[in-house]
């Protein structure tokens, strides 16, 4: 569980935050030593420093840059019917009494019955067939149970026109984040659709808006205002995409000529307070470790005796440079936090400690999170909105 992104430090450094219930007794280390001293390190003022003391950052990095992203990130009004219809689906209604259709194509919203059987490089691979079992595998078409294009790729398959003799192929790809060894790489199911049940998708009106999926809104044409809603938020699920590619890119090629030596020392003692934290939560619910080493090793997915502290400077160092990176690029391009920025953070942490069942006031919070932090997130966003609006998009299949 490796974090690098700003924002993931943000939410780590929140929860030891001591308005926190759980968080009043920081998790210890059972009387081991870590490096984690008693008194408070001094922060770093990036807002006071000129950046260019510590990094070198090119302008054509970040201005004009090309993102190539997954054409899974391509939003348009199909993007935008495809999301709703999947919203939908478990608002069905069966037709037919659930009689099993053999001789219909399979369509958006109805459920099929498969076996499958998946191969790559030509061989099955561990869990990726059920044509062993008594019963067929119950697949909603538009569930999103299976990676990407399984379920569209039996839209349109009449279920007597497979057996399991003459299944029909799905040629996928497996996503990057899918387990270690199948990430990535290409795949063929073969499926079998025994039959499926016929469903009916509910009529996106504005009482279904309004009633069924709570949406609220002040606008006249509530349905208009909800696919507007929806994709504002496939841009953003976009835009994050973006900023990990960009992010990814200038903390490689951007050249560092300094670390401020607190402000590394800052990030490394909050990774230090958010692995006690953490062993002492899952030594809570019975988990046990020969050492503090052993733990934080297995925390971090490292390999045995790989050497964390290592590891864990390397990361706060990451950390800082993007903050610096953010900073030098608001310092480059005259980017300001200004009273509407930060009053924008606020609702941001305001949200946070309410999804988090907290109750608080304007004012409690922003003496618990401390100006300097909100302002931080506030700078951070508007960089990264700069970023995104002075980027060239692309998508790749």
């Amino acid at each position: 569980m490796k974090f690098t992104k700003l924002l993931a430090i943000i939410l780590a450094a929140l929860a030891c935050i001591s308005i926190f219930a759980a968080c009043d007794n920081k998790g210890g280390n059972d009387g081991e030593e870590t490096t984690a001293p008693d008194k408070e390190v001094e922060r770093f003022d990036y807002f006071a420093a000129d950046m260019k003391d510590y990094v070198s950052l090119d302008s054509s990095l970040y201005k004009g840059a090309s993102v190539t992203v997954s054409s899974e990130f391509l939003v348009d009004d199909a993007a935008v019917e495809d999301y709703i219809k999947t919203s939908l689906y478990k608002y069905r209604k069966v037709l037919n009494d659930a009689a099993k259709i053999t001789d219909k194509p399979i369509e958006f919203g109805d459920t099929a019955f498969i076996y499958y059987r998946g191969e790559v490089d030509g061989k099955e691979f561990e869990g990726g067939s059920n044509f062993d079992n008594a019963r067929p595998y119950e697949l909603g078409i538009g569930s999103d149970k299976f990676i990407e294009g399984f379920e569209d790729g039996l839209i349109g398959i009449i279920p007597s026109e497979t057996s399991k003799e003459n299944p029909h192929p799905l040629k996928l790809t497996f996503p990057e984040n899918y387990t270690e060894d199948l990430a990535g790489k290409d795949v063929i199911f073969y499926v079998w659709v025994v039959y499926s049940v016929d469903y009916e998708l509910p009529e996106l009106t504005s009482d279904f808006v309004t009633k069924t999926l709570k949406f609220k809104t002040e606008e006249e044409d509530a349905v208009a205002a909800y696919k507007n809603y929806v994709k504002e938020g496939l841009l953003q699920y976009r835009d994050s995409a973006v900023k990990n590619e960009l992010w990814a890119k200038l903390l490689e090629e951007a050249t560092v000529i300094k670390y401020p030596e607190s402000e590394v020392q800052y990030f490394y003692d909050s990774y230090i307070e958010q692995y006690e934290y953490y062993k002492k939560y899952y030594t809570d619910y019975g988990y046990s470790f020969a050492s503090f080493d052993e733990f934080v090793i297995k925390y971090l997915g490292l390999e045995d005796g790989a050497d964390w502290k290592a590891e864990t400077t390397k990361n706060s160092q990451t950390d800082v440079l993007q903050n610096m990176l953010s900073h030098a690029i608001a310092q480059q391009e005259g980017i300001k936090v200004n009273e509407e920025d930060y009053q924008a953070a606020v609702d941001y942490y305001m949200e946070y400690y309410q999804n988090y069942g907290q109750t608080i006031t304007r004012e409690d919070l922003i003496k618990a999170v401390g100006e300097r932090l909100i302002n931080e997130y506030a700078l951070f966003e508007k960089v990264n909105k700069y970023l995104v609006d002075n980027c060239t998009i692309s998508y790749e299949n």
